[in-house]
């Protein structure tokens, strides 16, 4: 019996599918902990906490657009 016999070997789809898995689980919880940030600095905050409000908005934006585009060109 080989070694490699037992060792599930993923193809470059099945890898590439569970990167992009692993992509939008790290993109749901940057909205889930942005938004709540936003909300309790909106809430609850002054001048200053407004300027994290815009840096996490276009974080999330910025993330979401290259999650997107990776998506978008895999399916081309």
């Amino acid at each position: 019996m080989n070694k490699n016999d037992d060792v599930n070997v993923l193809s470059e789809d099945e890898l590439e599918l569970e990167r992009f898995a692993k992509q939008g689980n790290k993109l749901k919880w940057t909205w889930i902990i942005g938004t709540l940030v936003m909300i309790i600095c909106i809430m609850y905050g002054d001048a200053a906490q407004w300027l994290l409000v815009v840096f996490i908005a276009i974080y999330i934006f910025i993330t979401t657009a290259n999650y997107l585009r990776s998506i978008s060109s895999k399916n081309s």
